[in-house]
């Protein structure tokens, strides 16, 4: 088929001067789509025919647009960014193709426009591109061609090409008899922006300036080379080489005599100077990826100058894929080549510059831990405040907190305000402390208070009595004082409990005899009553010493310290001494310490006023001197069997009595 360029732009189309591509482009393929759906404003039928014709039809069988007798528009959108998708791509401009058939002969013929508009991200024109057709015999007719943006417009810039066709039947004939439009195609051509490639590309590239190095040829005349990796070892393991500027500076002069000059004439001929450098660099296995050699020659008036060149590679290398670049100059006749320099172009290893720009950069954890501690000295205990930090939120973390002995102090006094006489809490707590102990004493010595208490007069009835005064003791002493009678009529009788063992045999046996030895006592005559009843008590006094002194280590206070103090004095007196022995155990550094001063606070505490005079109360037998009296002779009785004949010999008072005591 024929190719024809477009001889007219309809009216109000936009004129523009197209861009020489210097780049390399890449054309998609067709992005229209053949359905009458992807085709607005169109319906599916056929040309010809004799109903129809007031909106185009298209044909998918044979990929035809055709007009009616009613002027309308068929239109294609293609979305750019899906047919396209990188980092980095420019389009350039597009590709169209289409068949037009506007031919009088074939009877399809009217009037028919096409246009191409370009669309920017927010729905903007940026080009737009008309195209007219007008009436041409041969039937359809392949009209195709590139056209150029003035510009290369960022991907993402972009957002639709669109493609339409108007048209309309020159005749008003119903059915579809207008001209028609085959086979469209349109694809895009784009390329990758060379920046995104190799920043190193152009001046124009975003950063070209901030990645060019110094000078890193050793000299300045002469062959020079420099191994990259090297002489870039500031840059990092990690950077990226975009390419390389370099030059030097030739003096060629012009032709000069080889011996005789005679006003201008050379008898022996002319000699010519040349100059020139041989440019190369290689990767790292020593193969050569860029050359370039330049000559200089002098001819007959001599050239001087500077050269500048440069090298982008056409994809940016990692600095440990290439080896070295060299120049090697070379001079002839009287030439020399001077002041060369090579620069690198180039993108810092991020690990240099910023080691926390990737996980794999060498100093990404130290780089990261020291982000971290100063963001939060307790995200780690390496970090350098974390123990300040630590002490701040809490001073008890370490004794080396600032406010860690008052803080200890508190937290103590919380737990047990006795802990210290410097907790606000000590005095109140002691004093409950102290009372919570008279109670305690108080409760266990309750039951020995308040038990009943039987008694015989000397008439001989018997007399069972709760205590009056709440302590048996007090009771004792009273009733031993009210009943008192002469020394002869009186035995002695221990009522404390002795604190020494008895022996491990026959310790029963002697206390029966013993009393069996007072019985008989009673019936010898008065007058030796009373050198017996001191004979006993002789006996008596070595065992109630040594049964007493047990209760003197439990809290008993000396007679002699005690005397003419009454009972609550000698009670505020035990307390004061329980304080200060406490006071002792507080003050005391070790535990050993502690240990031995606590029998002297157990001693004090557990006082009790009296305990001496109900010990060493003496309570008159009677019922035992009447009976003797009596019968004139000594009584022995059975304990347990004279117990039960004294309550009527039966268990009934006593368990009743026993009762009482917890009831």
């Amino acid at each position: 088929m024929k190719k024809h360029l477009l001889t007219l732009l309809l009216i109000g189309s936009n004129a523009f001067a197209q861009q020489s591509p210097t780049a390399s482009y890449t054309a998609t393929s067709n992005l229209l789509n053949p359905t009458v759906n992807a085709w607005s404003g169109t319906v599916a039928g056929q040309n010809g025919g004799l109903s129809g014709g007031t909106t185009p039809a298209f044909n998918a069988g044979t990929n035809t647009i055709i007009f009616g007798y009613t002027t309308a528009t068929a239109m294609q959108t293609i979305a750019i960014n899906q047919a396209l998708s990188g980092t980095g791509i420019q389009v350039g401009g597009y590709n169209y193709s289409w068949n037009i058939n506007n031919d009088p002969v074939t009877m399809q013929y009217g009037t028919l426009t096409g246009k191409v508009v370009l669309k920017d991200s927010v729905g903007n024109a940026l080009q737009t591109y008309n195209y007219n057709y007008p009436q041409q015999s041969g039937g359809f007719i392949n009209y195709s061609g590139t056209e150029w943006f003035p510009q290369n417009y960022l991907l993402s810039n972009l957002s639709n090409l669109e493609l339409s066709f108007t048209g309309k039947d020159a005749r008003f004939w119903a059915g579809y008899y207008g001209p028609q439009v085959r086979n469209p195609s349109l694809s895009l051509q784009y390329t990758v922006d060379p920046c995104v490639a190799n920043p190193g590309y152009s001046p124009s590239c975003p950063g070209y300036n901030a990645i060019i190095s110094g000078n890193l040829l050793p000299g300045t005349t002469g062959t020079q080379a420099y191994a990259i990796s090297s002489a870039l070892s500031l840059a990092g393991a990690g950077a990226t080489i975009h390419g390389f500027d370099y030059g030097y500076s030739y003096n060629v002069p012009g032709r000069q005599c080889a011996l005789f000059d005679l006003f201008g004439f050379c008898l022996t001929g002319w000699n010519y100077s040349d100059a020139g450098v041989a440019t190369v660099i290689t990767d790292s296995s020593g193969s050569t990826i860029y050359s370039d050699t330049t000559t200089h020659n002098g001819g007959n008036n001599g050239v001087s100058g500077n050269y500048t060149n440069n090298y982008r590679l056409s994809s940016s290398l990692p600095i440990s894929s290439l080896g070295a670049f060299a120049m090697s100059p070379w001079t002839l006749g009287t030439a020399s080549i001077n002041n060369m320099w090579s620069s690198a172009v180039y993108t810092p290893d991020p690990c240099i510059s910023n080691p926390l720009s990737s996980q794999s950069c060498a100093g990404y954890a130290a780089a990261y831990q020291t982000q971290q501690c100063s963001l939060n000295p307790l995200f780690d205990p390496a970090c350098p405040g974390y123990a300040q930090a630590q002490c701040n939120i809490n001073p008890l973390y370490s004794q080396s907190c600032a406010g860690y002995q008052s803080a200890y102090l508190t937290q103590q006094c919380t737990l047990n305000p006795l802990y210290s006489q410097s907790c606000s809490g000590y005095a109140e707590a002691y004093a409950k402390k102290n009372l919570l102990s008279n109670n305690t004493t108080t409760t266990e010595n309750k039951p020995s208070r308040t038990e009943p208490t039987t008694t015989v007069s000397n008439d001989g009835k018997v007399k069972t009595e709760i205590s009056k005064t709440g302590d048996s003791s007090t009771d004792s002493v009273i009733e031993t004082k009210a009943t008192s009678v002469a020394p002869d009529a009186t035995a002695t009788v221990q009522l404390a409990p002795s604190s020494s063992p008895l022996p491990s045999s026959g310790g029963q046996n002697v206390g029966i005899q013993s009393e069996r030895e007072q019985q008989k006592g009673e019936t010898k005559t008065t007058s030796n009553t009373t050198e017996r009843q001191s004979q006993q008590t002789a006996r008596a006094e070595p065992k109630q010493e040594s049964r007493t002194e047990p209760r003197a280590e439990r809290g008993e206070q000396k007679s002699g310290a005690n005397e003419g103090k009454s009972h609550n004095e000698m009670k505020q007196a035990s307390n004061e001494k329980a304080k200060q022995e406490m006071s002792r155990v507080e003050s005391a550094k070790t535990f050993d310490s502690q240990v031995a001063i606590q029998p002297n606070v157990i001693s004090a505490m557990s006082f009790v006023p009296g305990f001496n005079t109900y010990a060493q109360a003496n309570v008159p037998d009677v019922l035992q001197r009447q009976l003797q009296r009596q019968y004139g002779k000594e009584v022995i009785d059975n304990k347990s069997v004279s117990v039960r004949r004294m309550f009527s010999g039966s268990d009934r008072l006593h368990e009743e009595m026993v009762n009482q005591q917890w009831r």
